[in-house]
């Protein structure tokens, strides 16, 4: 999947937010990887001063605009012992700037560009990518993603600790830009005795396999590029190339058990999927979910959780079948079984 492909999928950006990542590019301050500014906006930033870019990487992916949050009780989770309800986060509805620009012409024929920016409401479903509700990597997040809510609204402090203020090495890899962000993380990663990731990385096509210690991604798997981390955590967008001669793009998560990960992703409604459940060639249950926008496939392991989303769905020609086989492209015991 192309950068450019990825920043679409997510709508319009507030310009003031790509203005300030542009800036830090040409301070030479943001190290680019060579698939661009999308790819970028999903995988995060290598080490210190990436903390705007950071910002824009949540607004662009799944963290668009501002957030109203329902809490869900484990009540209503547990009702639903394998589906979506077993993963979910938060609840509500988000608002994303929406830029409508109408061109007119002056007497002396030139363009008028005028824009309109406006707060358009959409459905927000955020989804565990560490475990189910109950584990301890999920109720972390939890914690982390209720404090965030609650914290720097107006963005004052994120904006006055942009060239001021940097991680203390064993938090750069995670979403912090003040002392107080970085003791409430001690404190929700002490509480779940959980570690931290170290040491990102990037990597492209060719490299995955090296880093797993074993062949994973069937052949109708295409042009992976992502990042990984020293434990073991790593994601990429890819291609599938699914039959018929049709192309999707995707996003694949392993997230290693027993470290505190800041990644969700939002699904949009949770009311829209048709869900199932499925065992892939390998022998591996997966839970599988389907709608008309997206695709999610999701396997809570003994020692990782496998998470794969599909940026298509029904409405492009999606299928069932379809799904089943992205699961089946990817041979998930290697990925367990090569843990220590």
């Amino acid at each position: 999947m192309k950068g450019e492909d990825l920043a679409k999928a997510f709508g319009y950006i507030d310009d003031e937010y790509l203005k300030l990542a542009e800036d830090e590019m040409v301070r030479g301050n943001i190290n680019i990887d060579k698939a661009g500014l999308g790819k970028i906006a999903q995988f995060g930033m290598k080490r210190k001063n990436r903390i705007v870019l950071k910002y824009v990487a949540a607004v662009m992916v799944c963290f668009i605009g501002t957030m109203a949050i329902l809490a869900l009780s484990n009540t209503t989770m547990a009702a639903n012992w394998f589906g979506l309800k077993n993963v979910l986060l938060k609840k509500g509805t988000g608002t994303a700037p929406q830029v409508e620009r109408s061109i007119e012409f002056d007497e002396y024929g030139n363009e008028v560009i005028t824009e309109t920016i406006t707060q358009v409401e959409y459905p927000l479903t955020l989804i565990s990518l560490a475990g189910y509700y109950d584990s301890p990597e999920a109720k972390a997040s939890v914690e982390w993603q209720e404090f965030q809510d609650s914290y720097d609204q107006d963005q004052q402090i994120l904006f006055a600790n942009d060239k001021t203020w940097s991680a203390p090495a064993e938090f750069e890899e995670y979403f912090v830009y003040s002392d107080e962000m970085v003791e409430t993380l001690r404190q929700i990663t002490g509480k779940y005795d959980l570690k931290l990731h170290h040491n990102w990385r990037a990597m492209y096509p060719g490299e995955f396999e090296g880093f797993v210690g074993g062949s994973f991604l069937g052949e109708r798997c295409a042009d992976p590029v992502g990042y990984g981390y020293d434990d073991g955590t790593f994601q990429f967008d890819a291609d599938y190339l699914a039959t018929g001669g049709r192309k999707y793009g995707y996003q694949f998560r392993r997230t290693i058990k027993g470290y505190f990960d800041e990644v969700c992703l939002n699904i949009g409604n949770d009311e829209d999927y048709e869900e199932w459940a499925y065992v892939t060639k390998d022998g591996v249950e997966v839970m599988l979910g389907l709608s008309e926008y997206q695709g999610l496939v999701y396997a809570d392991l003994e020692k990782c959780v496998i998470s794969v989303n599909l940026l298509s769905g029904t409405a492009d020609g999606v299928t069932m079948e379809d799904l089943q086989l992205l699961a089946d492209a990817h041979n998930l015991q290697v990925l367990q079984n090569n843990l220590n």
